[in-house]
């Protein structure tokens, strides 16, 4: 009778030892996938647009007194401070899905273009924010 349990035990344990086997690879597999998957997307999120590309050197080019950070979907512009001591925060993207436009998300405005504006209507922009 001891014989027959000594079987029945090392069976399970072949069993439990099958099954951990098959969920390793099937976890293995999926995390190879999942690392395939969210570098190809990541890939195309860190490279801003040419669009803001273009943006950026025109502010750097007309602007030089601006400091300015490119991301790969907005543009961020920290003027000197003025004369009330404030440090301004402004965000630029270029979307054609949301509405052109200035909001204020925090203490920074974001300006919304659709296409990149001619330099004219960027300083227009950023002149309308003080008023």
């Amino acid at each position: 009778m001891n014989i027959n349990l000594t079987l029945l035990g090392s069976w399970w344990l072949i069993i439990i030892l099958a099954i951990t086997a098959a969920l390793f690879v099937w976890g293995l597999s999926r995390h190879r996938s999942a690392n395939r998957e969210g570098a190809s997307s990541q890939s195309t999120l860190s490279k801003p647009s040419n669009d803001l590309i273009k943006l950026d050197e025109l502010i750097a080019k007309h602007m030089p007194m601006t400091i300015t950070t490119l991301r790969h979907n907005r543009i961020i512009i920290q003027e000197p401070e003025s004369a009330t001591g404030q440090k301004r925060t402004i965000m630029l993207t270029i979307d054609k899905k949301i509405a052109a436009g200035n909001r204020q998300l925090g203490e920074a405005t974001v300006i919304n273009f659709h296409k990149v504006p001619a330099i004219e209507a960027l300083k227009q922009s950023l002149e309308s924010i003080d008023s």
